[in-house]
């Protein structure tokens, strides 16, 4: 897959990691929500919430810190 996520519209259900130098801080998870589900909208389409694997906790994250892993089964 690719880093360029212009390329890989990130939907719903993806598996995704974060990009980093830090081993200790590369994580994978999966996509829950789309910056558009907020109900404001000062953040459009530039974020994603990830619910991240094991209990490191779900949060938002901007497309661009993120690698495509693979599309979730319902968004192929």
């Amino acid at each position: 897959m690719s880093y360029n996520n212009n390329v890989y519209k990130l939907e719903v259900g993806d598996l995704v990691e974060r990009i980093t130098w830090d081993a200790q801080a590369k994580k994978q998870g999966i996509i829950i929500a789309l910056g558009s589900d907020l109900p404001y909208c000062d953040a459009g389409d530039s974020l994603v919430q990830i619910l991240w694997q094991g209990e490191y906790g779900t949060f938002w994250a901007k497309p661009e810190k993120l690698k495509l892993i693979a599309k979730g089964k319902r968004n192929v």
